[in-house]
């Protein structure tokens, strides 16, 4: 849900940027007719640029606008102590490495970006018998990680195919694994003893630091393709595992690269 709403919010802000971008235009436009022009230069317009003496002049190049899509790729996690703990009670590891989906939008004024974006994995499953007790006891698990931010960059080099940009984001993200007896059972027994399903979870705040480009294809209304790579940090102090005691640590800091696809407006 949390991820949703950032998303939606992202997505005003796009809608909200597109409104103003004729009068960004024209923003543009004035600062070319501010260059001094002396007696007797040759003057010509072509679009949006001035050339003067046969030497192109434009404006400060700002960006104005919005843009959103969808994102993939791939976030590093550290769960090398939870995975020694699965591995000595019998349980299969899980991957460091977890595929993630999500999406993101933001509203660009005058080369500032404002938005925000939203991820979380395809859960991974395992299955098998635990076998560290004498009563084997089949079962099966799954771990989610999925995380929302606001985000505020910067465009800090562009041309006409390309720009790029830095950005930091600040958020909240979620990690859960369940472990399920996989085990046929009667419903009253169910009742009478409902421990068949174990849930560690854990919620922290994240900071992101990335830098990322996009290619544009289009003028006006554009095709987006680009990438984006940076680094999470948790930065929370304690472990909030739903009041289970003595849990392993779960690292959530580390390196992420995703894939950008979408589509935006405006002078980007």
């Amino acid at each position: 849900m949390r991820i949703i709403i950032i998303m939606l919010i992202a997505f005003v802000f796009v809608l909200c940027a597109q409104d103003t971008t004729k009068v960004k235009i024209q923003n543009n436009l004035d600062e070319i007719q501010k260059i001094e022009i002396i007696s007797g230069d040759t003057v010509k317009t072509i679009e949006k640029k001035i050339i003067i003496n046969g030497k192109d002049h434009h404006g400060k190049g700002y960006s104005y606008g919005g843009y959103g899509g969808f994102m993939a790729g791939f976030n590093t996690l550290d769960l090398s102590k939870l995975n020694k703990s699965l591995k000595d009670h019998g349980y299969k590891e899980f991957d460091e490495t977890l595929f993630t989906t999500g999406g993101g939008g933001c509203g660009i004024f005058r080369n500032f970006i404002i938005g925000g974006e939203g991820h979380g994995n395809i859960p991974m499953s395992r299955s098998g018998s635990n076998d560290s007790t004498d009563a084997q006891i089949k079962y099966e698990s799954s771990l989610t990680y999925e995380y929302g931010m606001f985000t505020l960059g910067y465009i800090f080099y562009k041309n006409n195919s390309i720009f790029s940009y830095v950005s930091g984001g600040f958020g909240g993200s979620t990690i859960e694994m369940h472990i399920i007896e996989d085990i046929p059972v009667e419903f009253g027994d169910l009742l009478d003893n409902p421990k068949r399903e174990f849930i560690l979870k854990k919620e922290t705040y994240l900071l992101d630091l990335s830098l990322g480009a996009n290619y544009k294809i289009g003028k006006g209304g554009y095709f987006l393709i680009g990438f984006k790579g940076g680094y999470v940090f948790d930065f929370t102090n304690e472990d909030n595992f739903n009041n289970i005691l003595d849990c392993p640590d779960l690292g959530l800091s580390g390196p992420y690269i995703k894939l950008f696809i979408g589509g935006g407006g405006g002078i980007l």
